[in-house]
């Protein structure tokens, strides 16, 4: 297993029911160790501080409030029409699948966020973002449609440095 994918798990397991600190990421990695999920070598290279400075965040906070509801790690499979990805042909399907990190569901719609372990300097998000925005876009409309409400906002949080960018969906 990839650091990344260690990442994403810590994500997928941690407790949301109490306040996500180094202290609840710390017991999570040692669940992921005892369990065999994690080796103790790839749990030490986790980055809990990334981990909790996206919880300390406004964003964070939002799917710590609230909680069970949160999707995490959710796989979807969804066709859309081939010429929404620049297809000639009318009448084909594409078929899109993924995996969106979070969805949090709130009262306005979906909140979308993908979290990244790219190791970047600050001076490269932005060109990361352009990178990844197809990408969002294509989760945000799959998820709205599946899920039947509409995705208010889509965010990318990257683990290095520690930063959240809203991704336009229009």
């Amino acid at each position: 297993m990839a650091l990344g994918s260690a990442t994403h798990l810590v994500f997928e397991q941690i407790d949301l029911s109490e306040p996500v600190n180094s202290k609840t990421v710390a017991t999570t990695l040692s669940r992921l160790v005892e369990t065999s999920q994690l080796t103790e070598v790839l749990a030490a290279a986790v980055d809990t501080a990334a981990i909790v400075s996206f919880f300390d965040s406004e964003l964070g906070q939002l799917a710590q409030r609230t909680g069970s509801d949160v999707l995490r790690e959710w796989p979807f499979t969804y066709g859309l029409d081939a010429s929404a990805v620049g297809a000639q042909s009318g009448g084909e399907v594409v078929v899109l699948q993924g995996i969106i990190d979070m969805v949090i569901p709130t009262e306005d719609g979906l909140v979308i966020v993908d979290f990244k372990t790219d190791r970047l300097a600050e001076a490269e998000v932005n060109e990361r973002v352009e990178k990844y925005t197809p990408q969002i876009r294509s989760y945000a409309t799959a998820a709205a449609d599946i899920l039947k409400q509409p995705v208010t906002t889509a965010w990318l949080y990257f683990l290095t440095p520690q930063k959240t960018v809203e991704v336009s969906l229009l």
